[in-house]
């Protein structure tokens, strides 16, 4: 039998709604009843180290099942805590108010930082793939004085710009140029 672990728990995100951190201070609390370390969680339930992990300190939203794991290995009805889940998934997908001309400096919901971060990551990535995009265009006008060279004005090239992820999320920029289509 393993040895009971006292979990020393970082304090939760800031940014977790009540529901969320109800939910996260419960899976801790029935965590401890266990008696189990993170690792011995993880070999009796389908769930690893690190994903326990990242649902017992808020970094990520349990899914029901681990609930239903974590709920079993207690020896504990599920009940409640997928109670809790419910309405932890509730305030996650919940949809920001309509602004009202009244509404002036109301405060917004927690989980508008969300949505900032959201905003953030686009606004982001549209800063850093600008200059991507700059670099093929850059290319462009040499092709396009070679293009007139060749005498092909009758007939102009056709340029296509990619920007996007690969299969393992690299960000990445392209372009390509298509050969003049007869008339």
């Amino acid at each position: 039998m393993e040895a009971h672990v006292v979990a020393r728990w970082r304090p939760l995100p800031g940014t977790l709604d009540p529901a969320s951190r109800l939910l996260a201070e419960q899976l801790r609390t029935l965590k401890e009843q266990t008696g189990l370390s993170l690792d011995g969680l993880a070999r009796r339930t389908p769930y690893s180290r690190s994903a326990w992990h990242r649902y017992l300190n808020g970094e990520k939203p349990p899914p029901r099942g681990c609930i239903e794991s974590l709920s079993a290995v207690a020896g504990e009805d599920p009940e409640p805590l997928l109670e809790l889940y419910a309405d932890a998934q509730l305030a996650r997908t919940a949809t920001l108010p309509e602004p009202t001309a009244d509404s002036g400096n109301a405060q917004l919901p927690v989980h508008a930082g969300r949505m900032r971060r959201t905003l953030g990551v686009a606004a982001m990535l549209m800063v850093l793939t600008a200059p991507l995009g700059a670099a093929a265009f850059a290319h462009l006008p040499a092709h396009a004085e070679r293009a007139q060279r060749e005498d092909l004005n009758s007939h102009p090239s056709h340029y296509d710009v990619r920007v996007g992820r690969d299969g393992h999320g690299a960000l990445g920029c392209g372009w390509s140029r298509h050969a003049p289509h007869p008339e």
